[in-house]
């Protein structure tokens, strides 16, 4: 079975964030018992844009968005864990399931919160980019 190069990259940050953010719960689907446990990083929105490759290769720019969640009061953990995420992840190379492979760094795009006043989650996000590639048939 051959994987996207959106899940292949998915795959990869799960595994970095499972691994260097063990106080954070990842989440890349909601729980079947619908019990989230927080402070939590879930995998938002993964897209790609097909950019022209070379004779050897088919390359996409992959975006991915990190969403952490905390119920403590204020915005001071989910900011804390979104910089550790960052010290986690920007430029950092990817090791990519087969075909795949990171042909930049992981670079980081853009972070931002939404603090509702209303919800009882404190919310942030992180986007970054890497291009991948996949070698022609």
């Amino acid at each position: 079975m051959n994987l996207s190069p959106e899940e292949a990259v998915g795959q990869a940050v799960a595994a970095i964030v499972r691994d260097r953010l063990p106080a954070v719960t990842y989440y890349d689907y909601v729980p079947a018992d619908g019990q989230l446990r927080s402070p939590l990083a879930a995998l938002g929105i993964v897209g790609s844009q097909r950019r022209h490759g070379n004779r050897c290769a088919k390359e996409w720019a992959v975006t991915f968005r990190l969403h952490l969640m905390s119920k403590a009061a204020g915005r001071e953990e989910v900011w804390r864990h979104l910089q550790d995420l960052r010290d986690a992840l920007d430029g950092q190379s990817l090791a990519l399931a087969a075909p795949y492979a990171a042909e930049t760094k992981i670079r980081e795009l853009r972070a931002g919160d939404d603090r509702d006043r209303l919800q009882a989650f404190n919310h942030a996000f992180i986007q970054f980019e890497l291009t991948v590639s996949r070698p022609l048939a």
